[in-house]
């Protein structure tokens, strides 16, 4: 009887401690009064351009990953994810600021297995 108590807790903790899968959602909010263009190049080496008109946001990259409890998230996802991560706006002014730098992210966790982390660009990001 003690081995299939055992056995059972040993079970229970193999089945829970099993990773879980979250998806990280990552956008670009563009709060300055004209169009930008975000150029990233990715953790796998793909490079992508976007255009984002003015008062307006847009998904730019998602991904899944395994995490141990659906409560975590990797606190370095952006660093982790994007290698460049380059702001212009539409004549050519080049942004101030590295944005592969998790501080610039607002990483909200909508549900157990979504994480939105979002980049938010105004006036003060150019030079």
């Amino acid at each position: 009887m003690k081995s299939k108590i055992i056995y059972l807790l040993v079970l229970t903790l193999l089945l829970s401690s099993c990773d879980e899968v979250l998806d990280y959602n990552y956008y670009v909010q563009n709060n300055y009064n004209r169009g930008i263009v975000i150029k990233y190049k990715n953790e796998k080496g793909e490079s992508k351009t976007y255009e984002i008109v003015s008062k307006s946001n847009k998904l730019i990259y998602q991904k899944s990953e395994l995490v141990k409890y659906k409560s975590s998230f990797d606190p370095n996802c952006v660093k982790n994810t994007f290698k460049e991560l380059n702001v212009y706006t539409l004549n050519g002014d080049t942004s101030k600021f590295d944005y592969t730098d998790d501080k610039f992210w607002v990483k909200n966790k909508i549900s157990d297995d979504l994480l939105k982390c979002t980049l938010t660009i105004d006036s003060l990001s150019f030079k």
